[in-house]
């Protein structure tokens, strides 16, 4: 089932004394471990749009054109997630929608290729392909295998919550096996784009989860997700974390505010720790040299 939760990370914290806060409080361990993590994308959007299209198409039958329209749904709700407001605009003049998805709401099945087959609309969809803001993840935790779809959903969303955050849109299940699910996943044409590791140590405080996260080459961080905000601000209080730096973002843009592109590393391990070290430091010094 998927569930809708504000994520929040409070940047380059002291590990040890968060965690001595914690205990303080009354917070219960629950698990200490170093995870495995495989991260893959999507097929870009475009892509899977003008399948669609070629579907359309050649279909003969009414169910075809409903599996279609279902798939179609899917992709138009990711690219609504990623219109800026000019894009967004562009929509509600030519098609007087708000989204992609309102539009596609209101066609009738029969519709659909005159409708989504559209030069225009064709042209504007190319413009997307793969989505930054989604992306699958398989996960073990001692031993413990998860797969998941994160999207990281519209910042114009933030501001009709009223949270200041961006919401985070997760379906996860538990699987047997992470070597498995891998083995199944690249079966199904999904090729892990990152192998990731990183230290977690996750403690419960009044029922909310506080992960401490710790990743090779940059300061550890702390995690809170919660459907409520007033929830997540109380703890971080708690914690006297408020005057720390506050994100809401997926992990490759906590790098980057490091200086460093995670994605040059395909395998990103705590083994592997110290010569990445020096080839970031290396890189950097041929950058001021230029």
């Amino acid at each position: 089932m998927s569930k809708l939760e504000n994520e929040v990370k409070i940047l380059d914290v002291d590990p040890e004394a968060v965690e001595a806060k914690l205990k303080a409080l009354g917070a219960k361990l629950i698990s200490k471990a170093t995870q495995k993590i495989y991260v893959y994308d999507l097929t870009d959007l475009s892509s899977r749009f003008a399948d669609c299209i070629h579907g359309l198409k050649h279909s003969k039958f009414d169910y075809q054109f409903e599996v279609i329209k279902d798939k179609l749904r899917g992709i138009l709700l990711e690219i609504d997630n990623l219109t800026n407001a000019e894009q967004q605009e562009r929509i509600k003049e030519r098609y007087n929608k708000d989204s992609l998805v309102a539009l596609l709401e209101s066609t009738p099945s029969d519709k659909l290729l005159e409708v989504f087959g559209e030069e225009g609309l064709e042209e504007f969809i190319d413009g997307f392909e793969i989505n930054p803001q989604k992306w699958i993840r398989l996960r073990e935790t001692n031993g413990q295998a998860t797969l998941t779809v994160k999207h990281i959903l519209n910042p114009e969303m933030q501001k009709k919550s009223d949270s200041g955050f961006q919401p985070v849109l997760e379906t996860e299940i538990p699987v047997k096996s992470i070597e498995d699910t891998n083995a199944l996943l690249q079966q199904l044409g999904f090729v892990y784009r990152n192998y990731q590791e990183k230290m977690r140590t996750t403690y419960s405080l009044n029922g909310v989860e506080v992960d401490i996260d710790s990743w090779p080459l940059i300061p550890t961080y702390v995690e809170i997700e919660h459907d409520s905000m007033d929830t997540i601000r109380s703890i971080v209080n708690s914690l006297g974390l408020q005057d720390k730096e506050m994100v809401s973002c997926n992990t490759q843009d906590v790098y980057k505010k490091y200086g460093i592109d995670i994605y040059k590393y395909r395998t990103l391990a705590f083994d592997d720790e110290i010569g990445q070290q020096k080839e970031h430091r290396e890189e950097s010094d041929r950058i001021e040299e230029l």
